[in-house]
């Protein structure tokens, strides 16, 4: 048996430190008067000035405190539901412990002040920007690492798509004799595949005049589709020409 023709539907697609300045002036002395004369007549000696010091008058000095070095340099961009990893590192001149703080950080990303580790794994896209940490080191002396920005991209979400496939009812034989009544259409049978040498049944139709079955969440690829015919007896027909849709 054969089918007058068939066809196929349209697939549709669901889917730094500053110093204090220090000021003052000097006072100044001055004699109100001409120093009293002596009993002599003469006028008195100035007192002389004390001896200088033999030792150093200069105030001690106290070394600078140098702001630890940080270094790295994170990455920019995650997807969606990737797991995102960045770990700083500081080192301090003088050997002073160092904490780390952050700021601008994304909600439920996890920060550790000891280490200045950032982890993430993001749920959905988006841009975060403006992420600054910091190193401190035990005498307050900081240095922070220019502010980045985290770009998360949203994967593309891949659409099922659906098949529907129309035919026509079969009415003769191949040599275009009419069907006996023992050979008169009961049903079809539907069949799929990724490739067009290995196709399988999918469902069977039931009822001659029953003309479309629409094939669902197929995936991104090519699809290759066939319908047969069978009898009111059970004999199955010749399946029709294989045609095939693409989804993206």
């Amino acid at each position: 048996m054969a089918f007058h023709g068939w066809r196929i539907g349209t697939l549709a697609l669901a889917a730094s430190l500053t110093l204090a300045a220090c000021g003052g002036s000097d006072s100044e002395t001055a004699s109100s008067g001409t120093p009293p004369a002596s009993s002599s007549g003469s006028p008195a000696p100035s007192p002389s000035a004390p001896p200088a010091s033999s030792g150093d008058t200069s105030a001690p000095t106290t070394s600078a405190n140098a702001a630890p070095v940080v270094t790295g340099t994170p990455s920019g961009t995650v997807s969606a539901g990737q797991a995102w990893t960045f770990q700083p590192s500081a080192t301090d001149p003088d050997g002073d412990a160092v904490t780390w703080s952050i700021s601008g950080k994304p909600a439920d990303a996890v920060f550790s002040t000891a280490s200045g580790q950032l982890e993430w794994t993001p749920t959905a896209g988006g841009a975060w920007n403006n992420i600054v940490i910091t190193a401190t080191d035990s005498r307050g002396a900081a240095t922070s690492l220019a502010p980045f920005s985290l770009v998360v991209d949203q994967p593309v979400q891949q659409l099922a798509g659906d098949a529907t496939l129309i035919w026509d009812l079969p009415q003769q034989y191949t040599d275009g004799s009419a069907l006996a009544p023992e050979d008169q259409v009961a049903g079809y049978r539907v069949y799929h595949g990724t490739s067009q040498d290995a196709l399988d049944l999918v469902a069977p139709v039931q009822g001659a005049t029953t003309l479309q079955h629409t094939i669902s969440n197929l995936t991104a690829g090519t699809h290759y589709f066939a319908v047969s015919a069978v009898s009111v007896n059970g004999a199955e027909g010749a399946r029709s020409e294989i045609l095939s849709k693409t989804v993206m």
